[in-house]
């Protein structure tokens, strides 16, 4: 008579076991669909700050090419008024250079040769500094002395090395002038490769 007992009593055992595990999957599944909530907000929080972050490095890049093109539009007119103080700037009559009336956005392009004329071994940058001493009054062009000649002096007639001739290369080459090239840029660029001359014989 006790062994029906013992299996009811069994029975009931097992099935307490299994409320308890049941119980136990439920709330490990509670716990692990809030741990996936938790994930999926931190991952929208990260994707925000992420999207914020280069919209901030578009900003700065955009703040920093604003501020490059300040300086340099600052530098055209310092210098444009220097040279129009200057009683011994170079002027001359021929046609080129009455042609050569430079834009902005003229000058601006002429830094595209930057790395071309500064790196020519027709661009001297401490004689350059020496032959014009009134360069020495501006930062920018006391450092990279190339960006002068690169805006301002090929077209004023400021030879970049004795070994080149920025007036007689305009004055001998009219197209040069209209083509608004800086003189020195032009000749590495097209001229040396066409055997045009660079100083008077």
């Amino acid at each position: 008579m006790s062994e029906p007992m013992t299996s009811s009593a069994g029975g009931q055992g097992a099935e307490m076991r299994i409320r308890e595990l049941e119980q136990k999957l439920q709330a490990a599944e509670v716990s692990l669909d809030k741990r996936f909530q938790e994930l999926a907000k931190l991952t929208r929080s990260l994707e925000e700050e992420r999207a914020q972050k280069e919209t901030l490095q578009k900003q700065l890049h955009e703040l920093r090419e604003q501020a490059a093109h300040e300086e340099e539009q600052a530098a055209y007119e310092q210098q444009a008024a220097s040279a129009a103080s200057e009683p011994d700037a170079p002027a001359h009559d021929d046609p080129a250079y009455q042609a050569m009336e430079l834009t902005d956005d003229d000058r601006a392009r002429q830094l595209e040769y930057r790395q071309l004329v500064s790196q020519s071994e027709l661009f001297d940058g401490a004689w350059y500094l020496q032959a014009y001493p009134d360069l020495q009054q501006v930062e920018r062009y006391r450092q990279a002395p190339h960006d002068h000649y690169l805006l301002f002096g090929g077209f004023e007639g400021r030879d970049p090395s004795p070994e080149f001739d920025s007036s007689f290369y305009l004055e001998q080459y009219p197209d040069v002038a209209r083509s608004k090239v800086n003189p020195l840029a032009h000749y590495l660029l097209y001229g040396r490769a066409e055997n045009r001359q660079i100083k008077p014989a």
